[in-house]
This record gives C-alpha cells, sequence and structure tokens, in this order.
C-alpha cells in the first residue's frame, strides 16, 4: 500500500511537534487561518491521526505499537480499531442512560 504524501509529512517529528504547538496557539500553522484548502484540510486531518496514535503509544492503550506509524495499513487498521472503540463507548454511555431513565420511570414515590 502506497502511503499518502501528506500522511508521511503529518507523521514526521517536526510536524508532530508544529502541530500541537499550534493546538495550544503557540503559532499558526498556515498563513489563511480560514477558508482553508482541501489540501490544508486533509493534512490537519493526517496531523490528528498520527497525534491521537502517538499518544495512544505513549500512554500504552492496547494495540498502539511504534511499528504502526510506519506502515500505511498498519495506520487504516488502528484508525478502524479506533473509531469502533469509541463508538462502543458511546452506546455503552447511552445505553446506560436509557437504562437509568427507564429505572427511574419505574420509581413510585410514596409519601
Amino acid at each position: 500500500m502506497k502511503e499518502n504524501p501528506l500522511s508521511k509529512l503529518a507523521r514526521s517529528d517536526y510536524y508532530q511537534f508544529l502541530y500541537r504547538e499550534y493546538l495550544k496557539g503557540r503559532i499558526k500553522l498556515f498563513q489563511n487561518e480560514t477558508d482553508l484548502t482541501n489540501l490544508q484540510i486533509e493534512f490537519l486531518k493526517w496531523l490528528e491521526v498520527f497525534k491521537v496514535i502517538i499518544d495512544d503509544i505513549n500512554e500504552g492503550e492496547d494495540f498502539a505499537f511504534k511499528e504502526i506509524l510506519n506502515d500505511p495499513l498498519r495506520v487504516q487498521a488502528y484508525i478502524v480499531f479506533k473509531s469502533r472503540k469509541i463508538l462502543r463507548k458511546k452506546n455503552k454511555i447511552f445505553n446506560k442512560q436509557d437504562e437509568n431513565k427507564q429505572l427511574e420511570e419505574r420509581i413510585v414515590f410514596v409519601r
């Protein structure tokens, strides 16, 4: 699988450092802060993807290993894994809220 040139740039330590500084509000990544081009938007997407993967590796998350960073197929697989994990967590929260609501509806208060 051929690596996207933007993802290759976004993965680099240099651009990851700049992106983190940008998120802290210390620098601007682009001269234009509004009306971003499609390339700029895609680059920001890849910066965030690799930021999340790097953070997961540093935090010891399940299935997050440094080898992922250098393999475009593993990056794609990790994105799918991570998004499914987030969805399962959200569904679990919503299900718990639904259970609590149903329980509240069943409770009858006696004076």
